[in-house]
């Protein structure tokens, strides 16, 4: 099952919502940026059957805003959206994202 667990501004309580299993693929996106070490941006991402069979399923959204701290460490707020293949909204929701920038490793 995909859990997706939403904190809703002003409340200390956060919403879980499960979804049925979903194979998830490669996202794919664009961003921009809106001021100086701010970027907005938005990526999809195909979602398939659980079972394999390659069937696509549906679609997950996400927009977000996000601010580099220094080189390495960004906060910023997203939002997500699912739809099945039809376009009929399954989920949608948001919250804060935070995170660190994945770091070039040497082979040797």
């Amino acid at each position: 099952m995909m859990n997706w667990k939403v904190r809703h501004e002003g409340s200390p309580e956060a919403v879980e919502r499960t979804l049925p299993e979903l194979e998830q693929g490669l996202a794919d996106g664009v961003w921009e940026t809106t001021a100086p070490n701010t970027y907005s941006f938005t990526m999809l991402q195909l979602l398939f059957d659980p079972n394999f069979t390659g069937a696509l399923v549906g679609t997950l959204k996400t927009r977000g805003t996000i601010v580099v701290h220094g080189r390495t460490i960004f906060s910023g707020e997203v939002a997500v959206d699912i739809t099945d293949t039809d376009g009929n909204l399954l989920f949608s929701g948001g919250g804060a994202v935070d995170g660190k920038r994945i770091v070039s490793e040497p082979l040797n």
